[in-house]
Parts: structure tokens; C-alpha cells; sequence
């Protein structure tokens, strides 16, 4: 037997050799590569979010005070940051209530909150900064997970308990708080709010093999994850493979109730019935301490891309802050635009919200901040 026949399958094939090492040491680079970005990310934003977040016996969640804790997600490391009051801020701070200056206070859902990014990249945060330079007070009482009945048990439990004094209130009013007012909130006997026990319309889909791989490779890798997902995608004949956000435009379904009619009838118009319900409770509570009220809306991913500009979120809220003497700002224009190509879309949602998520990135707080400047100051 020659020596040519006794070659193995790898000298027989060295070009099919080297694609082979190449492959596997990428791959093993990759493992290595996000294996220093977790190490790195468990020794500096060790964190739990369960270190800063806490019940309330009435307005059902809130932040722990004088807390601050180094957070990692897949969507970036950040800082969440309270004051004496749990309000996210950017100090460690005592809240002075009884002040003898203007104050202004933000309230709504994870929007006003500012998830995943540091407070002063919020639109909060820099309005703070704003106000600040002009000797105004601002609170951010914002919390992920609000919605019009704890707008209004915690401004109420502010004033009426904790005696925070201030002169205007800022109410964002999220498209999601509507499904929140229908399936997740009540009152209990007390006024405090509790959970609803509303069944969930759809079960919970565990994960096969092909699904579980991908959060194996999205947790340990970063170029495999994102070159195999592409690779899934285009097999699976997706006209849109690689668009992160095209799940949210088609699965996710708080934000839909204004576009699609089987969404409304199913929950909506009970959803908005009950928001303008303690919406009405918290206009009659300002106009009691005669405190001013501004209603601002804005829009998730989906709004832009159904080019929903001229929203019935809008409409309601337009038409209550109207019929209620309320300021109102709508913040849709800013993103939402008419008769504009799939890939202008694209560009918007890319640069104004975080990849992966639903929530404004730094760019989009920032156009947000400036146009409530612009309103304020005109």
C-alpha cells in the first residue's frame, strides 16, 4: 500500500482542512471573546435589579431609597441611581418636600423611568439639568410598569402622605398603560392598588431545541449568535431576515389596540374606559391643591412603522386634555411620519431606539427632552 493511500481525510482535503481550524478557532475566539465580556461584566455591574426595586403597600411598586447599583443587560451596562423618595435621579440625594421653589414632576411608565440607560441620558435627566440651570426643582416619579391608576395613588400618597409640594405635573401616557389598566390593576378596599387575576390569553411557549440553542450561542457568543440567526432567518424565507424590531411589530401586542380592531374590542375601549377613569381622579385631585397638568403621548416602534400619525391615542388624549383644561404635548410627529419608504422607517427606529428593545435609546431621549424644553419655554 502507498504512502499517498494511507493519507487521512484531512491531508486528503487541505483546503477543506484550513476552512475547518479556521472555523473552530474562530468559533473557540468568539467563546473566549464574550467569556472576557461577562467576566468583566460580573465583577463591575454585579448587580441585581432586586437590589433597587421593592413593593408598596399603596401604589404597588416603587424603587428602594438612597439606592445605586451597576445593572448589565444584553442591551448594555448602566447605573440606577435614587433619591430619598426612591425616585430615580442622578445623586444619592435628600429630597427637600416642603420647598420654596418652583418644582415640576414627571410620572408615567418605563418610558419616563428611562430603562437600561443612566439618568442623565434619559429625557428626564436632562431636562433636570435644564431646569436646574434656571433654579427649578424636578422629581422623577416615573417607574417601568405604571399606568393612570398608580399615577394617581402615588401623587395622591405624595401629597396627601408624604407632603411633597410642587407646581406642575407631567402625566406620559404610554400605549401599553391600557392593557395594564384591563388585565394587570385593581383597588382593593383600602384604595391601595393590587394585581387583577386575569388569565393570560396566551400560554406560555417553551422553548425547542432550535430556540434553546440560540440563547446558548446569544449568551456565549457574539459573531457565531448573529451570523447563525441571519443564516435562520433567510432559510426560513423572511423577507425581513437580520430586522430586529419586525417581533415587536408583529408579536407583541400592548401597543396595537389603536391599529388593529379585534385588539380594541377585545381590551382596548375597556382598557381606556378605566384609564380615563382615575385619570379623571387625578385631574380632580390637582385641581383640588391647584397644580397644573401637561398630558404627553409618544409612540412605540409599531406606530412608525403602520405609520399610525394620527393615532387614536393621540385623539383620546388630545380630546380629554382639552375637555379637562390640561396642556398637552403630542410627541409623535417627532418619529411618526407619512408616506415614507420601509427604509426610512428603518433609519428611524435604528437610531432613536434601543436594538432589541421597544424603549427610546439616548438619541431618541434626547430629541424628546428638547421638544418638552421647546414647549416649556414657549
Amino acid at each position: 500500500m502507498s504512502y499517498a493511500s494511507k493519507k487521512n481525510t484531512f491531508e486528503n482535503n487541505p483546503k477543506k482542512t484550513i476552512v475547518i481550524f479556521i472555523g473552530i478557532s474562530l468559533l473557540l475566539f468568539d467563546f473566549l471573546f464574550k467569556g472576557l465580556i461577562n467576566l468583566y461584566n460580573a465583577v463591575f455591574y454585579s448587580d441585581s435589579i432586586q437590589d433597587v426595586v421593592t413593593s408598596h403597600d399603596v401604589y404597588h411598586h416603587t424603587f428602594k431609597p438612597y439606592k445605586e447599583v451597576n445593572l448589565h443587560s444584553d442591551k448594555g451596562n448602566y447605573t440606577i441611581i435614587t433619591n430619598s423618595l426612591g425616585f430615580k435621579d442622578d445623586k444619592k440625594i435628600n429630597i427637600e418636600k416642603d420647598i420654596d421653589k418652583k418644582r415640576i414632576i414627571f410620572i408615567g411608565d418605563s418610558f419616563t423611568e428611562g430603562v437600561l440607560l443612566n439618568f442623565e441620558k434619559t429625557f428626564a435627566g436632562i431636562f433636570k439639568k435644564y431646569l436646574a440651570e434656571r433654579d427649578i426643582d424636578f422629581l422623577n416619579a416615573g417607574r417601568g410598569g405604571y399606568s393612570p391608576i398608580i399615577y394617581w395613588t402615588k401623587i395622591k400618597h405624595l401629597l396627601e402622605i408624604e407632603k411633597v409640594k410642587f407646581d406642575e405635573l407631567y402625566v406620559f401616557i404610554d400605549l401599553s398603560d391600557t392593557f395594564d389598566e384591563y388585565a394587570t390593576y385593581d383597588l382593593n378596599e383600602n384604595q391601595n392598588v393590587i394585581l387583577k387575576n386575569i388569565p393570560q390569553s396566551k400560554p406560555i411557549q417553551r422553548e425547542n431545541f432550535i430556540g434553546k440553542t440560540k440563547i446558548f450561542l446569544k449568551e456565549n457568543t457574539i459573531f457565531t449568535y448573529f451570523i447563525l440567526n441571519y443564516i435562520s432567518d433567510t432559510l426560513s424565507n423572511n423577507d425581513y431576515a437580520g430586522i430586529w424590531y419586525l417581533h415587536i411589530v408583529n408579536d407583541v401586542h400592548f401597543d396595537k389596540w389603536p391599529i388593529n380592531e379585534s385588539t380594541y374590542n377585545e381590551w382596548g375601549e375597556k382598557g381606556i374606559k378605566l384609564q380615563i377613569k382615575y385619570m379623571n381622579k387625578l385631574k380632580k385631585l390637582l385641581d383640588e391643591n391647584n397644580l397644573k397638568l401637561t398630558v404627553v403621548v409618544y409612540p412605540w416602534i409599531s406606530q412608525i412603522w403602520y405609520e399610525d400619525l394620527n393615532s387614536l391615542h393621540v385623539k383620546i388624549w388630545k380630546d380629554w386634555a382639552k375637555n379637562n383644561h390640561s396642556n398637552f404635548i403630542d410627541l409623535f410627529p417627532l418619529f411618526v411620519k407619512k408616506g415614507i419608504s420601509n427604509s426610512e422607517k428603518d433609519k428611524i427606529i435604528n437610531e432613536n431606539y434601543i436594538r432589541g428593545d421597544f424603549h427610546f435609546n439616548e438619541k431618541g431621549n434626547q430629541i424628546i427632552a428638547e421638544e418638552l424644553i421647546r414647549k416649556l419655554v414657549n
